[in-house]
């Protein structure tokens, strides 16, 4: 049987090796070390398991550990990087290969960082196969926070990339910036360390002279056609994010969670917002369009609307406007939640990333947006939590008692409603623990899931780690937000197919 395989970047930081700081000092999210959990997507519970192996390769491509697991169909599994023989200060990535089809999520986490507790976690998605373009929306580098950009080659050959930087104004700061990977190599390109790896000066820009910092956007071109998976996470002093690459853009992007949660007025300050980045890469000016739609009834309460040059990108937060001004916002009052669809009304083309932060906790989560072409009738989530200090679904003391736990994003990225959904959570073991059938999600809305909030009905028993499975008559796409206590948040984006 032919092997598939599924490509992850574990290396984004098993170890963050901080460079000579520049003036000011840069976040320190100190080291961090990767697991990557993985779905056997089979539903026939008849099947064969699956033989999956999990690859590890260094960043020059050399193969250094493999390990094999027979996991159930339905069932996950983790690869801890506890349990891998690579020793400290390895960087690198892993490719899985199985007789079946898989799922994974790679999380991250960090402990012994400069800033509050010294701890973060990031959440990303593997690639079933890689692209020859890869777009980063969002990427940045200030006093107080930096981007890095990681690349897997895909490819048993070694591959060219080109890299060019456009900042928020629309204007070109570096363009077709070219570095080689070996075969089944990776590299990461930090922005704050200019000269490594070929990343460019951006202290030394006219945007950064005029702003004190520099954001925009990085689109990477592979040579000959080959194939990459990427990465980027971002760094503030206390939260960091991390999202997928996307290969491409579309006219529509569907952003299944959003935030504006402000509870300054009772002393509180700001719980949570989101910002929403979109970057245009058509060859003509993109006229662009966000609309927020409430997740309680489903009405649209709010539209922006802005023309983007070609390359350049944007953004709207909730909480200080970003490139609109804030007060568009207040329509959606301060204790809003929901889900946006980012779409151009003159059929170019964009692409889209979205992160929240909940500055009370410290906490930040990101994801890449999705669009038709990544949904399907079957979506996988191959990490779910409900986790708490009672082990009872619900715990004595909700405020205090939680360890981990998931909130589900399913959104409708069609123009048809979805009358038969069906949401299964499996065990490890690829048993059913619970399932909601015959659920409907209009077209182009969304329906969430709260394994804390909703613990009553979702009976998991307050220990449980295991994943989900949904199941529709129409092509819908997934996220999931991960909360560990009050004081780490992730987020990756669900594995759609349609079979």
């Amino acid at each position: 049987m032919k092997k598939t395989r599924l490509f992850i970047l574990v290396g984004m930081a098993l170890v963050m090796l901080m460079a000579a700081l520049p003036a000011f000092a840069d976040p320190n999210p100190g080291e961090g070390n990767t697991d990557v959990i993985v779905t056997n997507t089979n539903q026939n519970t008849g099947a064969a398991a699956a033989q999956v192996t999990a690859i590890y390769y260094n960043t020059g491509g050399s193969a250094e550990y493999n390990r094999n697991r027979t996991v159930n169909s339905r069932g996950s599994y983790n690869f801890k990087a506890a349990d891998a023989q690579l020793g400290d200060n390895w960087n690198g990535s892993m490719v899985l290969q199985s007789d079946n089809e898989l799922a994974a999520v790679a999380e991250v986490k960090y402990t012994g960082g400069s800033f509050d507790d010294g701890k973060e976690t990031d959440a990303y998605t593997g690639y079933a196969v890689g692209a020859s373009q890869m777009y980063f929306p969002f990427v940045a580098y200030a006093s107080n926070q930096y981007t890095v950009l990681t690349i897997q080659n895909t490819e048993d050959t070694a591959v060219t990339v080109q890299m060019t930087y456009t900042n928020r104004d629309g204007t070109v700061d570096f363009a077709n910036v070219s570095t080689n990977i070996p075969a089944l190599g990776s590299k990461s390109f930090a922005m704050n360390t200019p000269g490594q790896n070929g990343v460019p000066n951006l202290t030394q820009t006219s945007f950064w002279s005029q702003n004190g910092y520099w954001n925009g956007a990085v689109k990477v071109v592979v040579q000959n056609s080959k194939k990459v998976a990427a990465v980027a996470s971002n760094h503030w002093n206390y939260w960091s994010v991390a999202y997928n690459g996307a290969p491409g853009g579309a006219q529509t992007n569907y952003v299944p969670s959003a935030e504006r949660r402000d509870s300054t007025a009772q002393g509180l300050g700001w719980r949570g917002f989101s910002v929403i980045t979109l970057q245009c890469v058509s060859n003509s000016t993109c006229n662009s369009r966000f609309r927020f739609y409430n997740a309680t009834n489903g009405n649209l309460d709010l539209t922006l609307t802005k023309n983007v040059n070609s390359g350049a990108a944007i953004a709207a937060n909730t909480r200080t406007g970003g490139d609109f001004n804030a007060s568009q916002y207040n329509v959606l009052g301060n204790a809003w939640a929901g889900s946006v669809v980012v779409d151009t009304t003159n059929g170019t083309e964009i692409s889209v990333i979205s992160y929240s932060i909940r500055p009370g906790n410290n906490v930040a989560g990101s994801t890449t947006a999705a669009n038709s072409a990544d949904g399907g009738k079957e979506s996988f989530l191959p990490a779910i939590y409900q986790r708490n200090t009672d082990n009872v679904s619900c715990p004595n003391d909700p405020n205090n008692d939680w360890i981990q736990y998931s909130l589900i994003r399913i959104q409708n990225p069609t123009n048809n409603n979805a009358t038969d959904v069906d949401i299964y959570f499996y065990n490890l073991d690829g048993s059913t623990a619970y399932q909601e059938l015959n659920l409907s999600i209009p077209a182009g809305k969304s329906l969430n899931r709260n394994t804390r909030v909703n613990c009553s009905s979702i009976n998991l028993g307050g220990n449980w780690t295991g994943s989900v499975y949904i199941h529709s008559n129409v092509d819908l796409v997934a996220v999931s937000e991960t909360l560990v206590g009050g004081s780490d948040m992730s987020a990756y984006n669900g594995y759609s197919i349609n079979r």
